[in-house]
């Protein structure tokens, strides 16, 4: 029984730490069953812990265990190891001591042991949880009642009675915090971290539960070339380099003298950095880096060259040495010593190389030698050699002297006086052509001989000597040879002739060709074929070889050409032909071009004018005639014409219009002059100009077409054609429509149009169809298709008529006193006449009536009629109220070049001065009006102008003033004409106007129209005359008679003819007058005009 009670589970009976500290803990369900113990006595007590925590003071704790004896066999602690103690029973005895462990734990947290006590049998076993903590890794520190406090530099503390056995594994770091580290000298690491910064000794002060840098103190720098300042503030002093650290209280590094990179210093390191010798200046050090500049030291010693610094040396010509002390100069500088035989031995600066020598001596060591003094140059003309051996050459005399490195003197060519020479002085020298020999020189001695050389050879003129020569106008060698030739080297100077060094080159004979001609402008031909161009003039001579002469620009004197030599010779503008050249004569011709232009009178060349009503400028550009003649307005109080600016212009007001705006001008008729007072932009206001006196030729200068100036009674009647185009301002514009597009398109008020017609019955318009130009480009044509013969579209100034008119005859009207007395005041008055197959005529007045000039002006008038020799028109009303002239054809101009009937005279016996002559060639229609064929003596033309024939028939009266009127009247018997005339007026539908004459007839018109077959009714009055007839006048009326035009014949006897007939030589005073009243002349004294 009392074994039996051996074999239990033995008993933990005491329990303590010999070091460190133990901690109860409850079993796990009983929370905050925490305490510290000393020791486990009671058996109560052990029963009822069985977890205990172990801290650690540090690596090692001790603790002591004492077992219930006799029910122990041995004691087991097993941590990372296990470590086991037996109990020493023995047979009569237990063991009764206490058993001691170390404890240790490797771990930074916590380690879990367990202590085991092992019974007497195998199964009894009692186990102790033991979690073993150290208490440093944990900063723990006073442990008493249940809380540890955390040590020093940590917040917070440990109660054990807020943790169980569960959570004993989970307290590391959680427990004690490290107190914050405030401070710039301190590093700011929590808790026992929490150090002074390098550079600092001390500890951080605990102030409340900040830790503080108040503990830490700077600590002392020793370092060596440093500033000694504690610290962080110890650095390298100035002009050192280096860098200082610290390990905590002790400094780290040394300072070094820093580079010193001031150019022009010593580059010496630190503070022993200067400027070098020969400089100037402060060097600083900021730190490391060194400041200030070394600039070159003045230098002033006597003969020196002054420059600063190390470039000061001695002036040339003196020698020393300057050496410098810092910022000094210190030396001398003494003229050099001057040696040598080309120099003048003066020492220094008054050294200098000798007469006939240049350069400048040269130093040598401190010796100024003679090294750089060369023979002068000898710029004497014509000398030789240099320095002092300078001499005149051979062939020169002269004297030649030095002035230092100048030479003065001459040496002039001598005199050669060797026969059959050129005798030219000095090298010159030479045997005349046609000569051989040689001639040299000794000094300015001449010495040598020359003789004659033959002349041979094909075409030359075998004449010896200097004659010998190619013949005039061929070019080659003669006396082909004229030198001798050396047979070796000889020297030049003071050479002497010496037949033996020289042998004579063999004569070979001549040969030559025909000369080459140069002569510009010829043909380039050699020798005697050379001629001048054609278009060029001149003689070509020889001179031997040479072509002499010249071939200027051949005159060129074609009648109506430009008179240019040569080839510039060429027609002048309306002239057109062809003009060329055979040799150096001009042949062609220039005749008047034609003038095509529309509107025009057709007069070829630059007369050609445009059509009475019709104005406009025609100018030509060769023989091809440019502008255009437009119908005038008709004269009112309000007139209306467009144009269209032909450069972008300005109004007053700053507005612009651009190239090819339309312009409306508004004015209005004063006579048939037109004023124009404004111009408006079409459309209308953007551009207004009201127009002053002389205001609108600045405006109108840029306007196309030119604007008129004068304005027309009646529409303006063309020529008539199969197509007749007339260009108008419209007024009517807003009445017709254009189709453009889809619909019609209204026109604009007013618009510049062009009607087309064509001629229909004898001279009337149809006016088909109108074409008026659109914007942008484009043209719009209405067919007007149906229209009337000679009818007008209503309200527009156009004509119902045209003109039925050939080429015109054009003529000059001048006075022959013109050429005969060209100082006369008579001189200068020239008039170009035109006559029209209608009866019409122009005469223009100027002082060219054959060139081009735009001052013509022309007028227009009608009545002119001829026979086989005679000639009578009525001058324009502006010329002595119109004026009738008479003229008789000269008897020579049937063999004219221009046709029958280009020359006549004035029928005065007084005066014969006036004359008509043509330079161009005649229509024929002209030329047959002269012609005998049709001349009789029935002719009515000849008769004289205002030959009066009446003739009354059945209560009518038909009275005739030839070239004047015809009037039909019924009464009971004809009266007085003149009486008659009075009453009448020329709108009386009973008298007829003169208009025209055709071949023996004269054509008389009414105003009155015939349409739609003629625009007027007319008459042809014919005149027969009857030998031997004895009644009176008789008339006839020709059956063949249209509507519109009746033919009345006079007839009657030849002697009643005869007194109304044109006489040569019958005197009229009165027209005399008027015809020297109308060039201006005077009645002069014989003595005065020779005449």
């Amino acid at each position: 029984m009392a074994i039996q009670q051996l074999f239990v589970e033995p008993k933990l009976n005491e329990l303590k730490h010999l070091s460190g500290t133990l901690a109860e803990v409850s079993p796990r369900t009983q929370a905050s069953a925490w305490q510290l113990v000393g020791s486990l006595g009671s058996p109560e007590q052990l029963s009822r812990y069985q977890e205990f925590v172990f801290l650690l003071s540090s690596g090692i704790g001790k603790i002591q265990v004492t077992p219930e004896y006799r029910h122990t066999w041995s004691v087991r602690l097993c941590c990372e190891n296990c470590t086991r103690q037996y109990l020493g029973h023995s047979l009569i005895k237990f063991h009764d001591k206490p058993l001691e462990f170390e404890v240790s734990s490797n771990s930074s947290t916590s380690t879990n042991c367990t202590l085991s006590l092992l019974g007497l049998s195998r199964d009894t076993v009692t186990n102790v949880s033991l979690i073993v903590v150290p208490k440093e890794n944990h900063h723990l520190c006073d442990c008493s009642g249940g809380v540890c406090k955390c040590c020093e530099k940590f917040q917070g503390q440990w109660d054990f009675r807020q943790w169980n056995s569960m959570t004993v594994a989970r307290l590391a770091g959680t427990i004690c915090v490290g107190s914050p580290c405030i401070g710039e000298r301190v590093n700011g690491l929590p808790g026992p971290k929490c150090k002074c910064k390098d550079s600092y000794f001390g500890q951080p002060k605990l102030i409340g539960n900040n830790l503080t840098d108040a503990g830490c103190t700077a600590a002392r720098c020793d370092i060596p070339n440093s500033n000694r300042l504690f610290g962080a503030d110890c650095a390298c002093a100035d002009g050192f380099d280096g860098k200082i650290t610290w390990t905590r209280t002790i400094p780290n590094g040394q300072c070094v003298p820093a580079k010193c990179h001031i150019l022009n210093s010593t580059k010496e390191p630190g503070l022993k950095c200067r400027c070098l010798n020969g400089f100037t200046g402060s060097i600083r050090w900021n730190g490391s880096e060194a400041e200030g500049d070394c600039t070159p030291a003045p230098c002033s010693l006597p003969n020196s060259t002054n420059e600063p610094g190390l470039s000061c040396r001695c002036r040339e010509k003196y020698v020393g040495t300057i050496s410098w002390i810092g910022s000094t100069p210190v030396g001398t500088c003494e003229p050099a010593h001057c040696s040598g035989p080309r120099v003048n031995g003066l020492p220094g600066p008054a050294c200098r190389c000798k007469d006939g020598f240049t350069g400048e001596p040269e130093m040598n060591g401190d010796i100024l030698t003679d090294y750089g003094c060369s023979h002068a140059s000898c710029n004497i003309p014509n000398s030789t050699e240099e320095g002092g051996w300078c001499r005149c050459r051979d062939g020169f005399g002269g004297m030649i002297r030095w002035k230092g490195a100048e030479a003065y003197g001459f040496c002039k060519p001598a005199p050669c006086p060797i026969p059959n020479s050129n005798n030219m002085p000095g090298d010159q020298c030479r045997c005349l052509k046609g000569y051989i020999g040689l001639i040299v020189w000794d000094g300015p001695q001449a010495k040598g001989s020359c003789t004659e050389l033959p002349c041979v050879g094909e075409f030359t003129n075998g004449v010896s000597g200097p004659g010998c020569r190619c013949r005039d106008g061929f070019a080659g060698v003669v006396n082909r040879t004229n030198r001798l030739r050396r047979r070796g080297e000889v020297r030049r100077k003071h050479a002497v002739l010496n037949s033996k060094e020289y042998r004579r080159e063999p004569i070979l004979p001549g040969h030559c060709e025909p000369a080459p001609c140069n002569v510009q402008h010829s043909n380039q031909q050699p020798g005697k074929l050379c001629k001048c161009l054609r278009g060029f003039i001149g003689f070509i001579t020889w001179n031997g070889p040479t072509a002499l002469g010249t071939c200027n620009p051949a005159p060129c004197s074609i009648e109506n050409s430009n008179k240019k030599k040569g080839f510039n010779c060429s027609c002048l503008d309306g002239y057109g032909g062809n003009i060329f050249w055979t040799g150096w004569k001009a042949f062609g011709t220039c005749l008047p071009a034609d003038c095509t232009v529309l509107h025009s009178d057709f007069v070829p060349g630059v007369g050609c004018k445009c059509l009475p009503g019709f104005y406009g400028q025609i100018t030509w550009k060769g023989h091809v005639p440019q502008g255009e003649c437009l119908p005038m307005p008709t004269c009112s109080n309000a007139l209306i014409h467009i144009v269209s600016l032909k450069s972008k212009q300005h109004d007053l007001e700053g507005h612009a219009c651009d190239l090819g705006q339309q312009l409306v001008l508004h004015g209005h008729a004063e006579g048939q002059n037109i004023r124009w007072t404004r111009v408006e932009s079409k459309p209308r206001g953007r551009c207004k100009w009201n127009l002053s006196e002389g205001e609108p030729w600045r405006l109108f200068s840029e306007v196309s077409p030119g604007p008129p100036m004068e304005c027309s009674i009646e529409a303006a009647r063309p020529r008539c054609d199969s197509e007749i185009r007339y260009s108008i301002t419209s007024l009517q514009a807003s009445s017709f429509s254009c189709r453009q597009g889809v619909g019609h398109m209204p026109l604009e008020f007013p618009q510049r149009v062009e009607f087309r017609g064509r001629v229909c019955g004898y001279d009337l318009i149809q006016w088909e169809s109108v074409k008026i130009p659109l914007e942008p480009e484009s043209v719009c044509e209405i067919d007007r298709q149906g229209s009337p013969c000679g009818g007008i579209p209503h309200g527009e100034h156009l004509p119902h008529g045209c003109l039925h008119l050939a080429e015109p005859a054009v003529f000059e009207m001048r006075t022959t006193w013109f050429t005969v007395q060209a100082t006369s005041r008579y001189r200068g008055f020239r008039y170009s006449v035109r006559f029209f197959d209608n009866g019409m005529a122009s005469m223009c007045h100027g002082h060219t009536a054959s060139r081009q000039d735009d001052a013509l002006s022309c007028h227009w008038s009608s009545g002119l009629f001829a026979d086989e020799w005679h000639l009578n028109f009525r001058m324009p009303a502006v010329f002595e109220n119109g004026m009738e002239l008479a003229f008789r054809r000269v008897e020579a101009d049937e063999d004219n070049a221009f046709g029958l009937g280009s020359a006549f005279r004035v029928l005065d016996a007084h005066d014969e001065n006036l004359i008509l002559t043509s330079h161009q060639h005649l229509p024929s229609w002209w030329v047959s009006t002269f012609e005998r064929d049709w001349a009789h003596d029935g002719n009515i033309e000849a008769l004289s102008w205002q030959c009066q024939l009446s003739h009354f028939q059945n209560g009518t009266c038909y009275q005739v003033k030839v070239g004047v009127g015809l009037w039909i009247s019924e009464t009971s018997a004809c009266g007085d004409l003149s009486d008659h005339v009075s009453t009448k007026s020329v709108t009386d539908n009973k008298y007829y106007t003169y208009a025209r004459s055709s071949r023996g007839s004269q054509i008389y018109v009414s105003t009155q129209e015939c349409l739609p077959l003629a625009s007027r009714y007319e008459l042809q009055v014919e005149v027969v005359s009857l030998s031997g007839n004895t009644g009176p006048v008789a008339l006839e009326v020709a059956s063949a008679d249209t509507r519109c035009r009746k033919t009345l014949r006079f007839v009657a006897k030849a002697e009643d003819l005869s007194k109304c007939k044109n006489h040569d030589g019958d005197p009229e005073y009165e027209h005399l007058q008027r015809i020297k009243h109308l060039f201006g002349f005077e009645e002069d004294d014989e003595d005065e005009d020779g005449m």
